[in-house]
């Protein structure tokens, strides 16, 4: 039989008991939810993040359209050309450029120039020398049998545009007027030049002729080809047995950046000009090219092409990619709150063409358990015609976890997460 002392000890045992398991059992859970994993924010995207920044040409094709006919401007860089009369129209001396160039093509010249070689002038030569000044063509009268530098009968073709000596070229190139014709017209079908037709090297015949947007096409050939641009943008030179000559360009030396290329004019054309300027701007390079033809004078010539370069001009379009501390998304943390993730610098200012655009891609982001604010916690790359750019991004506000007594009495956040 138990003792009254005994029968009130069972009551408190038990009560010890159960509140020892209780203490085991709560201190389990406070060590579970201590132990349990970091909560990780979560990432979302800004609005609008990866949005490209484009450049359209519609201004571009607006001003040419409203501009005298016909004329076409592109730029050295791009395929599109701009133009207001897709008629081909004789060309004139614009047809020396076209003859270099397929002559280059099909017997290319070494570009250092201290390599070259002589012509002899023969008399077929002459002959056709005294048809082109009975013509009133250009032409520099000289003895049979003179042996003329190639690089002073280049800078006779290119300056002053004298038919003899570009005729004289194609037809040591070419052994006749046909294979040169033929070659021209193959040349302009490899390069999709479809508006070119061709009778002979020089331009005196009416019956040479192309498009101004073709005449654009053209002229992003000659500014890539390394022995032409040695030549085109020369003002003047002197040649053994013509003298000084210049270069009939009106724009070459008078307007900044000029790069060349060819004039012509005729009865039939009228006055021609295809010109290329230089530009820079936020420290990228570009070619601008204007074709304008059938002027009615040589002053129309110059202030047709002073106008369309002007025009140019104004095309290209400077644009930050994007700006230092511009919103890309938020973090959302363990409480709900949210913290933003910005640029951490600005990407460099950049210069588009009309039909050009800015990307901004590849946007990751990490979600680190805890951070400071201004710590780096992803990436971004802004491509630009100029090339990439990868830009950090920061957050804006500390990222912590939270703590002890938090993770106690939200159970459900920290373990079913």
């Amino acid at each position: 039989m138990n003792s009254p002392s005994s029968r009130s000890k069972k009551p408190l045992l038990v009560t010890l008991s159960v509140t020892c398991a209780l203490l085991l059992a709560g201190g389990g859970y406070v060590a579970a939810v201590a132990a349990a994993p970091p909560i990780k924010p979560t990432f979302a995207e800004a609005e609008g993040a990866l949005a490209p920044i484009h450049h359209g040409d519609t201004q571009a094709h607006e001003m040419v359209l409203a501009k005298p006919k016909p004329t076409a401007v592109g730029f050295a860089e791009q395929d599109t050309v701009w133009s207001n009369d897709e008629t081909a129209y004789p060309l004139a001396s614009i047809s020396k450029l076209i003859t270099v160039l397929v002559c280059l093509d099909a017997a290319p010249l070494d570009p250092d120039l201290s390599t070259w070689g002589t012509y002899t002038w023969t008399q077929a030569d002459r002959e056709r020398q005294e048809a082109f000044i009975a013509d009133e063509g250009v032409a520099f009268p000289m003895p049979v049998g003179t042996e003329i530098p190639l690089t002073d009968l280049f800078t006779l073709i290119f300056l002053p545009s004298a038919n003899d000596m570009v005729t004289a070229y194609a037809y040591t190139v070419f052994d006749s007027n046909d294979a040169f014709v033929a070659a021209v017209h193959a040349w302009a079908e490899k390069n999709g030049l479809d508006s070119i037709e061709f009778r002979e090297p020089s331009g005196m015949d009416e019956g040479n002729k192309a498009s101004p947007s073709d005449l654009v096409r053209v002229g992003r050939i000659a500014l890539k080809d390394p022995v032409i641009t040695q030549f085109i943008t020369q003002e003047s030179a002197y040649v053994e047995g013509a003298g000084y000559v210049e270069n009939t360009n009106p724009l070459l030396g008078v307007e900044q950046g000029i790069l060349g290329i060819k004039t012509g004019r005729s009865l039939s054309a009228g006055f021609n000009l295809l010109v290329a300027q230089e530009r820079t701007s936020n420290g990228r390079s570009y070619d601008q090219i204007s074709a304008t033809m059938g002027r009615g004078s040589l002053r129309e010539r110059a202030s047709s092409g002073r106008e369309m370069l002007g025009e140019l001009d104004k095309l290209p379009l400077s644009v930050a990619p994007l700006q230092a501390g511009e919103l890309l998304g938020t973090l959302t943390d363990w409480s709900g709150a949210t913290i933003e993730v910005t640029a951490a610098d600005a990407a460099a200012e950049v210069t588009l063409l009309p039909g050009e655009s800015v990307t901004r891609e590849g946007l990751t982001v990490t979600t680190p358990e805890t951070a400071k604010s201004g710590a780096t916690v992803g990436t971004m790359t802004v491509s630009t015609p100029a090339g990439e750019e990868q830009i950090e991004l920061v957050t804006t506000a500390p990222l912590t976890q939270p703590d002890l007594w938090w993770r106690v009495t939200h159970p459900g956040d920290v373990l079913f997460r």
